[in-house]
């Protein structure tokens, strides 16, 4: 693997050199575009597509980082977030920015529900591992995952630890204790009503009452998703299904142990969905660094975006850095990826998003 002779290296597209020290201007925006497209077997997908706007040349970019949201969630929910972890302008995560590819579980928002018989956890992580090795092209990746979006992205990287960087488990659902909830609630349902109350308490807590611009920028980011997306809700009864029946995540975590992984887990220490014991098990089947969220419910990186971008920032500054300083970023890209030739919608740049308030986070367990 050849190595990088100045950190601001980057990738551009096959058809041109690749050339090294450019220049990265400060401020640069970072640019999304929504994509809908098919897979060779028809199954629609949908994602989104985060980049530095680099003038003239928009599609250069550093190494891919890959989103997983949580469960229901859809791209735009994580748009704030990804415009802080994609900027080239000395405030992203390393010095040469991100492309970060934001994918969509199927039955979620515009992606195509699996097909009959192939709804286990297993067949989501089969999808996301297509998507990203097949059909995106990436050949090395930083994954990140939220809740549903933490299993996914751990049987990613179970299943190709020699292309994972770097994984961040979010308030994650990889964990026998989880499944162990799971059972319970499956074997008592009379507790049921009780975990729906600590749902929704969780879910409002989410709401930043009484900050007025925050309470703006959550409703265009999470709301209006959501709202768009309520007719197709109906669909999410087949991921829910999957995550209540799914057994084996022990294994997973300790094949990314065995692969030593770079791993890191983030989990708010009031977080009523997924108890924070579930950090601390996950954390030590993994040998991970454990961020402890001070205050943070299940949807902290929602309502705080811009915490998770400097929480990710530290760790690649610390003991994840020498994993990405002397990558080559042409090492992370199949030859005309098709990750390196999709549009970016040069009508709708947006500023990063930062709030007045920020969660604080510990380097320590989570009860």
């Amino acid at each position: 693997m050849s190595q990088v002779s100045q950190p601001s290296s980057l990738w551009t597209p096959s058809h041109q050199p690749l050339r090294r020290g450019r220049v990265i201007p400060l401020r640069a925006k970072p640019w999304f575009h929504r994509h809908r497209l098919s897979l060779p077997d028809g199954h629609h997908i949908c994602f989104s597509v985060a980049a530095p706007h680099l003038d003239p040349a928009p599609d250069q970019v550093g190494i891919p980082l890959v989103i997983e949201p949580g469960f229901s969630a859809t791209p735009p929910v994580y748009y704030p977030m990804a415009s802080h972890l994609v900027r080239a302008d000395g405030g992203g995560v390393i010095e040469q920015g991100h492309r970060v590819f934001i994918l969509e579980a199927p039955s979620h928002g515009d992606t195509s529900p699996l097909r009959q018989g192939r709804r286990d956890v297993r067949s989501y992580i089969d999808f996301s591992l297509r998507v990203i090795t097949q059909f995106l092209g990436l050949r090395r990746f930083i994954l990140i995952g939220h809740s549903f979006g933490s299993l996914r992205v751990a049987g990613v990287a179970a299943a190709e630890p020699e292309r994972t960087l770097g994984l961040q488990l979010v308030d994650g659902i990889a964990s026998p204790k989880w499944e162990r909830w799971m059972e319970l609630l499956a074997r008592e349902p009379w507790r049921v009503p009780r975990y729906i109350g600590q749902f929704i308490e969780d879910g409002v807590d989410t709401i930043p009452f009484g900050e007025r611009r925050e309470l703006l920028k959550l409703f265009f980011s999470a709301g209006i998703p959501y709202l768009r997306n309520a007719p197709k809700m109906a669909r999410l009864a087949h991921p829910g299904l999957a995550i209540l029946m799914h057994r084996g995540s022990g294994d997973l975590l300790d094949r990314i142990r065995q692969a030593q992984v770079p791993t890191a887990v983030l989990h708010g220490d009031r977080d009523l969905i997924v108890h924070p014991s579930v950090g601390d098990e996950v954390t030590a089947l993994t040998s991970a660094t454990p961020k402890r969220i001070v205050d943070g419910g299940h949807a902290w990186p929602i309502k705080r975006p811009w915490t998770l971008a400097d929480i990710t920032r530290e760790l690649y500054g610390e003991d994840f850095g020498r994993l990405v300083r002397d990558i080559d970023p042409a090492d992370c890209y199949e030859p005309n990826a098709r990750a390196l030739r999709l549009e970016l919608d040069e009508n709708r740049p947006r500023e990063p998003w930062r709030g007045e308030t920020h969660y604080k986070w510990e380097t320590r367990s989570f009860v």
